[in-house]
């Protein structure tokens, strides 16, 4: 879904059709929702706690890709979310596809966006 989304975004942008660039981000920013809705690492943990890290590293994943899709959006809450999620420099410079938060990061502290 979120290598679909970086396709879609992209175009719609390349083609100056912004909204539907930003609908298409939101479309994966709603699939990640019901994916955390349905596993439920609150739930999870409490009697596997592999499956609610698997849940929780997939989410850092897509919610890196959706920081690089929303900067031409949202590009000083993308990012703030780009140094929580523990990359340096500025999103603007990011390649426009998923880049990877590695296994075991240790990720400052976050605040509101």
């Amino acid at each position: 879904e979120v290598e679909r989304g970086f396709g879609l975004v992209g175009n719609n942008i390349s083609l100056c059709h912004m909204k539907s660039g930003l609908d298409a981000a939101m479309n994966v920013a709603r699939a990640a929702n019901r994916y955390l809705d349905e596993q439920a690492p609150w739930r999870q943990i409490k009697v596997d706690r592999e499956a609610a890290g698997t849940t929780i590293y997939v989410m850092l994943q897509v919610i890196s890709g959706l920081h690089t899709m929303f900067a031409p959006y949202l590009p000083f809450s993308s990012q703030k979310l780009h140094g929580y999620l523990g990359f340096e420099g500025d999103v603007s410079t990011m390649p426009w596809r998923l880049e990877t938060v590695p296994a075991n990061s240790k990720l400052p502290t976050p605040a509101p966006l």
